[in-house]
């Protein structure tokens, strides 16, 4: 059994040293710098090419890749890390109004193919939108991969790989996503349908 010694404590004049120090070295200024470059040229860039209604909120922690070709609708909540890549030619994501994304979720228009005897980095790339209609709720950390369409008031689990359309109503779950369950619509809605 070893004895350890106590700490002895430091003067205060030591510790303003050492926070003097520690405020001085290069390595806080440059990383400093680095974040507010990130922020302002991948965050804002995007978010202000972005369409999205006055009252949809998107975290700052969002990143939006070729934000020209993204639609938010009203009331829509993104929340943070969650990333938004439409296509850089053609592939357009369009989320509806009432929609709330969990965080970390990912949503891309654009992937590769895996053709035989073509290197990875040859593959040719597949671009096709994502659509997102109304009042859908999707969990943290889902993947909605190209030409994926969500239909209304629907809901993905956490973790859901979506790589196919999603019915109205449906509660899809699991990779690839598939359908687990359905939402109980209200007696009107059931009427109307």
């Amino acid at each position: 059994m070893q004895i350890t010694k106590p700490k002895r404590k430091q003067g205060k004049v030591a510790r303003v040293l050492k926070l003097v120090t520690n405020l001085l070295r290069p390595s806080l200024f440059i990383h400093l710098i680095r974040t507010l470059h990130f922020k302002s040229n991948h965050h804002l860039e995007g978010m202000r090419k972005m369409k999205r209604a006055k009252t949809a909120h998107v975290a700052p922690t969002t990143l939006i890749g070729n934000g020209e070709r993204i639609e938010v609708g009203e009331r829509t909540v993104i929340a943070h890390g969650t990333t938004l890549l439409a296509g850089q030619h053609s592939g357009r994501i369009s989320i509806g109004e009432d929609v709330l994304i969990g965080p970390f979720c990912l949503m891309t228009c654009a992937s590769y193919g895996f053709n035989l005897g073509v290197p990875a980095n040859a593959q040719p790339m597949l671009e096709d939108d994502v659509r997102i209609e109304d009042d859908v709720w999707l969990g943290a950390m889902v993947m909605v991969m190209p030409g994926v369409t969500i239909g209304k008031h629907a809901i993905a689990a956490a973790n859901a790989v979506i790589t196919h359309d999603v019915e109205p109503w449906s509660i899809v779950g699991g990779v690839p996503a598939r359908v687990i369950g359905t939402r109980t619509r209200p007696d009107s809605e059931q009427e109307n349908e």
